[in-house]
């Protein structure tokens, strides 16, 4: 399902994306949709450092003293 969304954009950007649009052959809209799913796919995290960190935190024991896991047990995480 799709969303209309209002913002204000530079008058030069919205140029530029109804110049490619019309070489392209796409809507504006589509064009938009392709540059914000292209921006946060590069935020998104790379899973292959993902899968190494569980690795490295997850899948084995750590060793940590028994004063800092009692002090983490302790802790009330949902305490505000």
């Amino acid at each position: 399902m799709k969303q209309k969304v209002g913002t204000l954009l530079d008058e030069e950007l919205v140029k530029e994306v109804r110049r490619v649009a019309e070489e392209d052959g796409k809507r504006m809209s589509d064009v938009f949709a392709e540059a914000l799913i292209s921006y946060l796919a590069e935020r998104r995290p790379d899973r292959r450092r993902a899968l190494r960190a569980y690795r490295e935190f997850c899948e084995r024991p750590m060793p940590i003293a028994q004063e800092d896991l009692q002090i983490i047990l302790d802790d009330d995480m949902l305490a505000t």
